[in-house]
This record gives structure tokens, sequence and C-alpha cells, in this order.
């Protein structure tokens, strides 16, 4: 059994904490046990794994910081943290590591360091666009293999591949069957919340951040809301310590000046670890995000048949086009989001057209085996190449 140490930089559970959940018993099966080495800053991501029996070591893992001068004082922290990394990488008998992101380069060099394997994994275009033009070549010099979700965010990150890399695409893990069983309970969960159960239900689940654009979401739901009062929108997700502050000021408050939530067409759900029971109740699932790869929640919400309303940004739109299970529209754009919103409400026909897709697409690409199978094979020619790379002697 070869050991991964799996490194996850951010605290409050997502794609990668995801990831790590939903792949552990496959990957395990095929000869590859993960550990996640994750920072022990506030939030619900490692408490979450541990809780799954996913095993977990918190360590002060420091990150870059956007803004200047906050980007300055974090990369003096990151640079700092590299003799840190090796050592944590030993500790663990780490067979291989595993980051995600550019910006988290310290990984990759502290692996390289002790003579280990490296998978970076490009999640999405989260990164400042200048930083992702000028890290990646440098991230190039430390990894073995890159794995991406989706054509686009790899070409949102140019000169990654100069060593000539492979790349190994991968979709997120999604468990089907259990969110099928989920989504049978749909009424039963919209009573629980409080919802009519006439209401027709426009969704998203993310965690509160400003790359969400649920700012925006809030402007078009204002739109919708006055010409079909009987659509509700609700928000799943999770405050993140650096910008609960800015989520109650600019998106909660503007929520209330509209008058949207004193109505009821807007909620916002601390969901937690019940996101995916709550992910049931969506008749239509939105997506208003400026930055994305290929966001778990949405294939998870076509695996329960939703039709999809999505900005087209990272790799989406290579879902959304292949699957033919929903509509793009232009990001920070409240208008053309809400016309999106109204022509799948108001066009029954059309939504289940798109909701039958979704399925479809889902079924045919989407699985926890593939993806842990895609996994696998980047892990071993990795692997491979490290020990070319050792009898070369290079």
């Amino acid at each position: 059994m070869r050991r991964v140490g799996f490194f996850i930089m951010t605290p409050t559970f997502g794609g990668p904490h995801n990831q790590a959940l939903r792949l552990f018993g496959a990957l395990k099966e095929l000869g590859w046990w993960v550990k996640v080495i994750t920072t022990d800053a506030p939030g619900n991501g490692a408490s979450r794994l541990e809780e799954n029996g996913i095993p977990v070591r918190q360590i002060d893992l420091p990150r870059l910081r956007r803004g200047f001068s906050r980007q300055f004082v974090s990369l003096l922290e990151v640079l700092s943290s590299i003799p840190r990394l090796i050592q944590v990488i030993k500790e663990e008998k780490c067979d291989l590591v595993q980051f995600c992101g550019v910006q988290n380069f310290h990984v990759g060099i502290a692996a390289r360091a002790a003579g280990i394997p490296v998978v970076c994994q490009l999640l999405g275009t989260f990164a400042p666009k200048l930083m992702r033009i000028s890290v990646s070549p440098i991230v190039s010099l430390f990894i073995d293999v890159i794995m991406a979700v989706g054509r686009k965010v790899m070409s949102e990150h140019p000169w990654i591949s100069i060593r000539n890399q492979p790349v190994f695409y991968f979709l997120p893990p999604v468990d089907t069957g259990r969110l099928f069983i989920l989504s049978q309970k749909r009424e039963e969960v919209k009573r629980k919340l409080g919802l009519d159960s006439r209401s027709l239900v426009v969704l998203t689940l993310g965690n509160f951040a400003p790359c969400k654009g649920h700012d925006v979401l809030v402007e078009a739901a204002g739109v919708v809301f006055k010409k079909t009062p009987n659509v509700c929108f609700c928000v799943l997700g999770s405050y993140t310590k650096d910008f609960e502050d800015y989520y109650r000021r600019t998106v909660i408050e503007r929520a209330k000046n509209l008058g949207l939530i004193e109505r009821g067409a807007v909620r916002f759900i601390e969901a937690g670890s019940l996101a995916h029971e709550y992910l049931a109740i969506g008749d239509l699932f939105v997506i208003s995000s400026v930055a994305e790869g290929v966001p778990t929640a949405m294939l998870e919400a076509m695996a329960m048949g939703m039709p999809v309303v999505s900005t087209a940004v990272g790799s989406i739109p290579e879902v959304i086009e292949e699957s033919k299970a929903g509509i793009l529209v232009p990001p920070r754009n409240p208008k053309k989001l809400a016309e999106a919103i109204l022509r799948l409400v108001e066009n029954p026909p059309l939504a289940m057209e798109f909701s039958r897709n979704a399925l479809v697409f889902v079924r045919e690409h989407v699985d926890v085996k593939k993806c842990a199978e895609v996994h696998a094979k980047a892990y071993g020619y990795a692997c491979k190449k490290a020990i070319k790379k050792r009898r070369l002697g290079n």
C-alpha cells in the first residue's frame, strides 16, 4: 500500500475535501492510502473528514494571500515553512505528495526537496490571473504530473507544463447512488426547512465567499421575484473566517434592503454536513461565480436531475455544452442571470429536457470509481517517473 500525502490549504470544507472524502475507499482498493495534511486554522474541513473516517493531520500551513501587503508577508511565511513541510512529508512516509493550485507551490518545493514524486491539481481559476501566469512556470520545475478539471482550467495556467509533464483530466467524484436516494426525500426536506411545497426552489451551494458571486445572485433574485413570486432562492453554504464580515455586509444586507429575506424570496442556510440532504429541495441549480473549475455541487445537482444556469467560468462551459443540461451566462451580469432563470421557470418542457440530459451525462461520465482510476494512473506515472530519474541520477 503506497501512501499519498494530500495537502489541503483551506480550512473550510470544499472541493479538495470532497475529493479526499469520496475517493478514500476507492483509492485504497487500488493500492493508494491517502492522508490529508491540512491547516490548523479554524474551519469545518478537517472535522468533517475525521467524522467520516478520513485520516487527517493538522499543522500550521501558511498560504499566499490576496493584496500586495498581505501577499508579501504571506510569501515570507510560505517560504519559511518549507523546512517544516519537508519534515512532515518524511514523518508521514509519503510515497507521493499531491497539492492543489499553483499558489501553493511551496508544497511542491518541499516534496521535491524530500525526493518525493509530486502531483499538482488544477481545480479552478481562483488564483489571480497574474499569479497564475507568473507562478505556473516555477511550479512546473518541481512537479511530475498535472491533473486538471478540464482543458479551459488547464489553459488558464500558461507554462505549467514547460517540462512536458503529462496532464490527466478528471471530473470531481460524485456519489450518484446516495444522491439519488436523497432526491426521493425532497418534500420531507422542504417541510423540515419550512418551505412551501408549491414553491419552485432555485438553489446554489458553495462557501459564502466573494468568488461565488452571490451578490450578483441576490440582484438577479430581485428581478425574478418581481415576475414569479412563487420562486424561492436558497443559498446553501458555510461562512469562511476571511470573508464572513464581507458576506454579511455586502450580500445579506443587500438581500435585506431589497426585501427579499423578509418576503421569503431568498434564504441563506448554513448547510454544513447536511448539504447533500438540503440539495434535494432544488428545482433549478444556479452558479453565479466569477471563478471556478468544475464545481462538485453542480455535478451533484445534475445527479439529482436539476437543470443548470451558470456563469461561463472555469471549465463549466465544457460540461454544460457537452451535456446540454443548462444555460450559460456571462459573469457579473445579474440581468442575464435573471433572464436565464426566468427562461427555465417559464418553460417547464425545456427545464425537463435539461433535467433528463443532466441525468444521462452524470450517469455516463461522473463516477467515484472512474475518478479514482484516473488518480491511480496519475500517481503511478509520477512514481515511475521518479524511479527513472533516480536510476539516471537526475
